[in-house]
C-alpha cells in the first residue's frame, strides 16, 4: 500500500513539471510587444495647422508612454525623430492639433505609440494645407544703434494675391513668449504681390529678453509666423525710459539718459530779477543736488532752465533735471545719437546751460555746436539753449 502511495505522488510530481514547462514553450501570449496604433483622417486643416489624432488599440501587454502624432513634408514615413506632438497616455482615441506648418504645403501625417518595448506607428495620411501668407522674420540687428527686424511676407497658393486681403500686416514683441497684436507692434501696411520685404524698427528697452512674431490679419483672423528671441543689452544710444542713453557708469547698468529735444531755446538761468541770488548749486557733477537747489531757491512760479527741466514728463518720469557742467559736457560728447541738436552749422552758437552756477550773477554754458569746444561762464539773464536729464 506504501509503495503504491509513492508511486501516485512520483506521478504527481512529473506531470505538474510537465505541465509548466508546456506553458513555458508556448509562452508569446505572456511576452509584451509593441503597440496596436491607428492614425485618425484630418478632421480641421488650415494655412497653417491642422487636426488629426489616432486610436490606441491595444498596448502590447506593456503601459503605453507616450502617444501622439508625427509629421514631415518632404519625405513619406515620418518617425518621432521627426516633428510631433505628444497628446498623453493610454489606450483608447486622442486628438493632436499640429501648428505652425506652412500653406499649401502636403504633410506626411502618421499616429504613433511608445511602450516599454518600443514605437508603433499607424497608417500613413497625407494632407494638404489650404493657401494663405508665409510669415517670417528673418533677421534682428541693430542699425546706428536703432533696433531692426527684416520681415518676409509671401502668399502660397493664391494666383490672385488680391483675393486674400490682407488688410495688415507687421510684428508684435513682448517679455513673453508667443505674442500677440495685443502686445507691442509695429505696422508694414497691407501685402498686394506675391513677396514682399519689409525692414521694421522695434522699440526695445534695455537688459531684457524680447520674442518677436510677425503677423498678418486678413478677413479670416489674425495669422502668426515664426518666433525669434532678442536680448537687449546697455548701449549709447539706445532709447530708455523717456530718453537717449549718453553715459553708462562703472556698473555696466545705469547711467544717464537726455530728452530727445530741447526744453526751450531762448531761456534765463534765473528768473525775473533774481539773476543776482546766489544758489549754492555749485557742483559740476550733481546736477540732481543743483537742480533742487536752484528751485528751492527760486521758487516754482515762472520760466527758467531748471524748471523748465524738473516740469518735463518725458516717458512718463518726473525726476528729469537740468545737467551739471560735467554732465553737459558728456552730453555734447555723443549729441550724435541723442539727436536733436542743430548739427554744424558755419560759426552758430548753440550754448546750453549747465546747473552749475559759477558766482553771484553767471552760471556755466557749452557749446554743443560740434566745431567748438567752448564753456563760458554766462549771465543768469542771458537766454541760452536746455536739454533735460535723468538718472537711470
Amino acid at each position: 500500500m506504501k509503495v503504491v502511495l509513492l508511486l501516485s505522488l512520483v506521478l504527481g510530481l512529473l506531470g505538474t513539471g510537465c505541465k509548466k514547462n508546456e506553458t513555458n514553450s508556448g509562452g508569446n501570449s505572456s511576452t509584451p510587444t509593441i503597440p496596436t496604433v491607428t492614425t485618425a483622417n484630418e478632421s480641421v486643416v488650415t494655412s497653417n495647422s491642422l487636426t488629426t489624432g489616432g486610436n490606441v488599440t491595444s498596448d502590447g501587454g506593456s503601459a503605453i508612454l507616450a502617444r501622439g502624432v508625427c509629421w514631415r513634408s518632404i519625405n513619406s514615413a515620418p518617425t518621432i525623430n521627426d516633428t510631433k506632438t505628444v497628446d498623453g497616455v493610454g489606450t483608447g482615441t486622442f486628438s493632436s492639433v499640429i501648428s505652425g506648418v506652412s500653406p499649401f504645403t502636403a504633410y506626411y501625417v502618421r499616429a504613433y505609440a511608445t511602450n516599454a518595448v518600443g514605437t508603433a506607428y499607424g497608417n500613413e495620411i497625407v494632407v494638404l494645407t489650404k493657401p494663405g501668407l508665409v510669415l517670417s522674420v528673418t533677421d534682428v540687428y541693430e542699425e546706428n544703434n536703432i533696433r531692426k527686424c527684416d520681415l518676409q511676407i509671401s502668399i502660397k497658393g493664391f494666383s490672385d494675391p488680391s483675393s486674400l486681403a490682407v488688410t495688415q500686416t507687421g510684428v508684435c514683441w513682448g517679455k513673453s513668449q508667443n505674442p500677440t497684436t495685443a502686445d507691442s507692434k509695429v505696422l508694414s501696411g497691407p501685402v498686394s504681390v506675391i513677396y514682399t520685404r519689409f525692414t521694421l524698427t522695434l522699440f526695445f528697452g534695455i537688459n531684457s529678453t524680447y520674442y518677436i512674431r510677425p503677423f498678418a490679419t486678413t478677413s479670416a483672423g489674425t495669422t502668426y509666423g515664426n518666433q525669434v528671441t532678442y536680448t537687449t543689452g546697455v548701449d549709447i544710444g539706445l532709447s530708455h525710459e523717456g530718453g537717449i542713453i549718453f553715459y553708462i557708469d562703472n556698473t555696466g547698468q545705469h547711467g544717464l539718459v537726455a530728452a530727445p529735444t530741447d526744453q526751450g531755446t531762448a531761456v534765463p538761468w534765473a528768473p525775473g530779477n533774481l539773476f543776482t541770488t546766489v544758489t549754492n548749486a555749485s557742483s559740476y557733477t550733481d546736477g540732481v543736488g543743483n537742480t533742487t537747489k536752484i528751485i528751492t531757491k527760486y521758487g516754482a512760479s515762472g520760466s527758467y532752465a531748471a524748471k523748465l527741466c524738473k516740469d518735463y514728463r518725458g516717458g512718463g518720469f518726473t525726476d528729469w533735471y537740468l545737467p551739471a557742467a560735467d554732465q553737459v559736457f558728456r552730453m555734447k560728447i555723443h549729441q550724435d545719437v541723442i539727436g536733436g541738436f542743430h548739427g554744424s552749422a558755419f560759426l552758430a552758437n548753440y550754448y546750453y546751460w549747465s546747473s552749475s552756477e559759477n558766482n553771484y550773477f553767471s552760471a556755466w554754458g557749452y557749446e554743443l555746436n560740434p566745431r567748438y569746444t567752448t564753456v563760458s561762464a554766462f549771465d543768469k539773464s542771458n537766454l541760452l539753449y536746455v536739454r533735460a536729464i535723468r538718472n537711470f
